[in-house]
């Protein structure tokens, strides 16, 4: 039992050997004959690109160089050597080939350069006049450009003062801002100010502005006039009119009126309501457009009496825009 089944592994064994070796040559014989194949594409791939590819030295005939003695040329070059400029004299006209041509007029003009003592060395702004210039000697290398000065187009504005109409210029317009100021106040000798620019107001209209610095660099002060918290207008016409208050305070209602003379024209009114008195903080900001006339008045009163707001630049402000002109129907 034992030698029939060594002899069957025996068999196996020899039967995968003899596969494996047959499998091996089939797949070298396969490879060697797509090898000659692939050599013999290439052998005829080279032979089509060796016909394809011509010697042209062969099919073209050398070339001769042309004898420019014998040419036509020799007998215009003679005739036109007086047309020639001294090359020292005139190093950017080398090589400048001159033919017969009839002088004759641009449309802007010609200029005669055959002759030494005419030759521009600059650019020349050319006039009408010179479009009426005659027409040179037969010989004439004519210089049609135009080298005139540019000139910008600028569209023309107008402006809404009727006192420069039609000046080509925008009219500045007569505009201002007043910031919080409390530089007058010193803590621990004013009772209303806290430092820090926390101010209290003694009376309802705030009085304590400073305008900014571009204002009177810019000339805008010149239209304006800012007298215990009212600001007087010079110029008559439609204005942007706009303020802001920092409130601090323990209050739950606060808030302002913009008063055009005696008359409100905006207001800002914040209501906060707490359980007990704390330190609240808010900004109340109101914005418009109104027409004002000359000597015109603008001020900001408080609603209440006793309200804290701080007082500083960009916190508490206001101003005036002018938008245009125009004229108030009686």
């Amino acid at each position: 039992m034992e030698d029939k089944s060594r002899l069957s592994v025996q068999n196996i064994l020899l039967f995968f050997c003899l596969f494996g070796f047959l499998s091996l040559s089939f797949i070298t014989c396969f490879n060697t004959m797509r090898l000659h194949r692939l050599e013999k594409e290439v052998k005829d791939l080279k032979e089509t690109m060796a016909v394809m590819t011509m010697d042209y030295s062969r099919i073209s005939p050398p070339r001769t160089k042309r004898d420019i003695e014998s040419t036509e040329d020799v007998e215009n070059l003679n005739v036109h050597k007086p047309l020639i400029f001294d090359n020292k004299r005139y190093p950017n006209l080398k090589g400048l080939s001159v033919t017969y041509m009839p002088a004759r007029k641009s449309f802007i003009g010609s200029y005669p350069l055959n002759n030494p003592d005419r030759i521009p060395n600059h650019s020349v702004t050319l006039k009408p006049s010179v479009q009426e210039n005659t027409a040179g000697p037969d010989y004439t290398v004519l210089n049609d450009g135009y080298a005139g000065t540019r000139k910008r187009n600028r569209q023309r504005l107008e402006t809404l003062d009727e006192k420069h109409p039609r000046t080509g210029r925008i009219k500045p317009l007569p505009t201002i801002h007043f910031s919080g100021d409390t530089s007058r106040y010193v803590y621990g000798t004013h009772e209303n100010f806290n430092g820090n620019g926390h101010l209290r107001h003694l009376q309802r209209t705030f009085i304590d502005w400073k305008a900014n610095n571009w204002v009177e660099k810019t000339g805008m002060s010149s239209h304006f006039n800012l007298e215990n918290g009212h600001l007087t207008i010079r110029e008559p016409g439609i204005y942007f009119i706009y303020a802001q208050i920092y409130y601090l305070d323990e209050h739950d209602q606060i808030g302002y009126r913009v008063y055009k003379n005696d008359d409100t024209i905006l207001q800002c009114t914040v209501f906060s309501n707490t359980s007990r008195r704390t330190m609240k903080g808010n900004t109340c900001y109101t914005a418009g457009a109104e027409y004002l006339a000359e000597n015109d008045k603008i001020s900001l009163g408080d609603l209440s009496d006793g309200r804290y707001s701080l007082f500083e630049p960009g916190k508490s402000f206001f101003g005036v825009i002018k938008l245009g002109d125009v004229r108030a129907r009686v």
